[in-house]
């Protein structure tokens, strides 16, 4: 194994060791085999291909913060990110408007994604971002949100129709949120298109992000600048990877290459001790970003050995190229930014100013690389755990690609586990790899809904070993069902409050027993399609002062049985069956009667009765809970005398004559009611006769026979003289 010696800066230290290549290949973030790196490939995700130039413009492990005016590129941030423009109003992420437009942005979990978020920070403003500037539909990137803010919750956007923002659960269109034009709305599934997956770290290769092999094993070149002007002009070799002292610069206020390179990048090295007061003066780049991106993308300001605070800003123009400085807390004060940043922590605080995105596009290769590389190929499943596939399933995905002039491809059969399928890794560098997959195997309740490969394709790299992906996404079979409701309506009877049972069946054998209140509707809950259900209406359908009709089943899609007691239907696929009960009423009309009365006179003839003798009789019955009575002149002759014709049907009267009238020569017996008392009956006017009955006195004799009873009457008057002689006698003493 080759030696190579490794310098770094850490903490202000200069270290040198001597490391194989092996050693070397895992600081920079490669295999043995992998011998060509891009250093900026931390902002680069996973399963992306960093030498393409697909990563993140900027990309921090701690917090960032936007007072700007807006970003136009990508952003990652492994802490919180607080988007608060010093000019007021929202803060805009797009694609392009006034800078380059020429970059890719990063796929996290399968979507094209232009803001990765660990956290958004709460004291923010409105952010917006939007799909402006995009050259093509994977340039419409979604934003996500890895760690939930308090209080916030995922809804539609306030300003872009079927969109997603992020914000706070009672917020308004005010309140600080992040919105994402090109993330669809999935009104509250459960699976929100801008909630990402998994962590902020586990996104990103773990093997960089440290420091840049700057004296590894790479053939280095050394680039030179003219001195002692206020615009420097460097030069470049040809032949390899340049780099060049911060010293070297120093002092200019712009540079410009003598001839420049459209492979071979340019590494400034700048060590703390160039880092005064926490500033970092530095010159701009002649071109800007936009005239010159592949001047801009081949610059990168390495900043590995320097830790603290820096502030970065020119003297006249903007910041151009790259910043690499994974230990250190990055702040842009006064100038526009044109490039790509990997920092701690990041601040861009320049009023006014843009963030423009030209990421680097330089590669440095270690010596001895072979100039060749590969790929290789996992499965993952979406929608469905791999338990649920038979053991040992594999799916085949077929790699195809072009070498010597020559189609070739490969079947590679991927586990349902994911483990890596290693894929040839002699692949002549530069060779396009496209992959696809036959039918996938089925698996009972769930539908495969597609196959997505990230990367879509692979440019072979010097000693690279591609990570692709194949995502097969399923989702669950659901099956059909439908439902069935029930109104209860009323006609006929005014404010009914009530509620009428009803029962149903199902021909699999399901029943029960609904209250369902008059004017309102109970819906079941969801029935296999084509399930037959009978229903009918039990119990007790009465309501007070009403006649029930009889019920009446409607709706469309049901049937009534012959005798009208019961209706079939039939559940339909995800509709609900509308049935309506309506019962038919008519108002109770009062049920009243009454009854009449007359006078008989037994045993007196007609001619003993005087004229205009009346007969006292007493009527008595309650009503509404209080007693009443009513008495009735009768005259002896038998006329009928009505009483009154409107008391309640079941009113039970009771008759009384309290004194009859006396008739001379006749001793009266007793009175006798016929019947003895009256239950009123609907329309009844029951005859009742009070029947008197008399008896004839004796007569006197004529002559005179009196001696027995004078003396009597003698004997009477004198005892009752004694008796009073007595008593006076009694109280004089």
């Amino acid at each position: 194994m080759a030696a190579a010696t490794m310098t770094a800066i850490v903490g202000g230290t200069l270290s040198i060791s001597v490391l194989d290549t092996t050693q070397v290949a895992q600081a920079v973030g490669s295999t043995e085999s992998s011998m060509c790196y891009n250093p900026m490939d931390k902002a680069t995700p996973v399963g992306e291909d960093a030498l393409t130039g697909a990563g993140f413009t900027i990309w921090t492990s701690g917090d960032a913060t936007f007072s700007n005016s807006e970003t136009e590129g990508s952003i990652a941030v492994g802490g919180t990110a607080t988007f608060s423009p010093l000019t007021g109003g929202q803060y805009v992420v797009m694609h392009q408007s006034a800078g380059n437009g020429a970059y890719s942005i990063p796929t996290i979990d399968g979507n094209s994604t232009r803001v990765l978020l660990n956290n958004f920070g709460a004291a923010s403003t409105v952010v917006q971002v939007k799909e402006e500037g995009s050259q093509s539909d994977a340039d419409k990137g979604v934003a996500k949100i890895i760690q939930p803010t308090p209080g916030y919750i995922f809804g539609e956007s306030f300003t872009f129709g079927g969109a997603t923002t992020y914000f706070p659960e009672k917020g308004t269109n005010m309140s600080p949120q992040l919105e994402s034009e090109a993330a669809a709305w999935d009104g509250l599934t459960g699976n929100p298109s801008m909630q990402a997956k998994n962590s902020f770290e586990s996104y990103f290769p773990n093997n960089s992000g440290k420091y840049l092999a700057q004296d590894s094993g790479v053939d280095w070149k050394t680039a030179t600048a003219d001195t002692n002007n206020d615009k420097r002009t460097v030069t470049l070799d040809q032949s390899g990877p340049n780099q060049i002292d911060f010293s070297a610069l120093k002092g200019a206020s712009k540079f410009k290459f003598s001839a420049r390179s459209t492979s071979q990048p340019l590494i400034i090295r700048v060590s703390q001790e160039e880092v005064v007061d926490g500033t970092l003066t530095i010159p701009s780049y002649i071109n800007d970003g936009k005239t010159d991106p592949n001047g801009v993308g081949m610059i990168l300001w390495d900043l590995s050995g320097v830790t603290g605070a820096v502030s970065i800003d020119t003297p006249v123009e903007a910041v151009r190229g790259s910043i690499y400085a994974p230990a250190a807390d990055i702040k842009i004060p006064t100038k526009r930014f044109e490039g790509q940043v990997i920092a701690k922590t990041f601040a861009s605080v320049a009023s006014g100013e843009e963030n423009h995105t030209n990421l680097f596009k330089g590669q440095l290769c270690l010596n001895g690389s072979s100039q060749v590389g590969g790929f290789s190929l996992s499965k993952v499943l979406s929608g469905v755990d791999a338990s649920v596939f038979p053991e040992g399933t594999t799916f085949g995905v077929t790699a195809s690609w072009t070498q010597d002039g020559a189609s070739k491809s490969q079947v590679f059969e991927l586990p349902v586990d994911g483990s890596v399928v290693e894929g040839p890794q002699d692949l002549p560098v530069g060779t396009v790899v496209s992959f696809s997959e036959a039918k996938p195997p089925e698996v009972e309740g769930y539908s495969f809904e597609g196959v997505e490969f990230s990367p879509k394709s692979v440019t072979v790299a010097d000693g690279g070993d591609a990570a692709v992906t194949a995502t097969n996404t399923y989702s669950k079979q659901v099956a059909k069902t439908g439902a069935f409701s029930i109104t209860k309506s009323i006609v006929g009877a005014q404010g009914v409050d009530r509620s009428f049972s009803f029962s149903y069946l199902t021909d699999t054998g399901l029943s029960g027993t609904v209250d369902v209140k008059a004017g309102q509707t109970w819906t079941s809950g969801s029935l296999p399609v084509g399930t037959v259900v009978t229903v009918s209406e039990t119990g007790s359908t009465s309501i007070d002062g009403y006649d029930f009709g009889g019920v009446a089943f409607s709706g469309e899609g049901v049937t009534t049985s012959q005798d009208g007691k019961s209706v079939t239907l039939s559940i339909s696929d995800g509709a609900t069956v509308e049935l309506t009960a309506t019962n038919t009423y008519s108002k109770q009309v009062a049920k009243v009667g009454g009854f009449s009365l007359k006078k008989v006179v037994s045993g007196v003839d007609a001619a003993d009765v005087p004229a205009g003798t009346v007969f006292s009789v007493t009527a008595s019955w309650s009503q509404d809970g209080v007693v009443k009575s009513q008495v009735f002149q009768l005259d002896g002759k038998g006329t009928v005398v009505e009483g009154p014709q409107d008391l309640p049907v079941g009113t039970v009267v009771s008759f009384s004559e309290v004194k009859a009238p006396e008739i001379a020569g006749y001793t009266f017996s007793g009175v006798e009611f016929s019947p003895k008392s009256v239950t009123v009956a609907d329309g009844g006017d029951a005859a009742v006769t009070a029947t008197n009955t008399y008896s004839k006195r004796g007569l006197a004799h004529t002559g005179f026979n009196g001696g027995p009873a004078l003396g009597a009457a003698g004997l009477a008057l004198l005892l009752g003289g004694a008796l009073a002689v007595a008593s006076a006698k009694r109280k004089r003493s």
